[in-house]
């Protein structure tokens, strides 16, 4: 069907954390709006109000990597 198919092999990565990014949507914050197109919060260019902005995947919704959005932290 997808061409995925299981190989049976298996093993271990040392880590320290593992964060999972999938399903994101922002969770409501009164009196903040929430995209419901994009599951970010609503924002103009960034900006939710004054003084307050937003980035990344709560600017835009779950869409790119990390490197896509680092750009935002400038």
């Amino acid at each position: 069907e997808n061409g995925l198919h299981a190989t049976g092999t298996f093993f271990d990565i040392p880590c320290g954390a593992v964060v999972t990014c999938i399903g994101y949507h922002a969770r409501p914050l009164a009196p903040l709006e929430i995209d419901t197109r994009s599951g970010g919060f609503a924002n103009d260019d960034a900006r939710i109000d004054s003084g307050l902005y937003c980035t990344g995947w709560a600017r835009r919704g779950p869409s790119g990597t990390i490197a896509t959005n680092r750009v935002d932290a400038g």
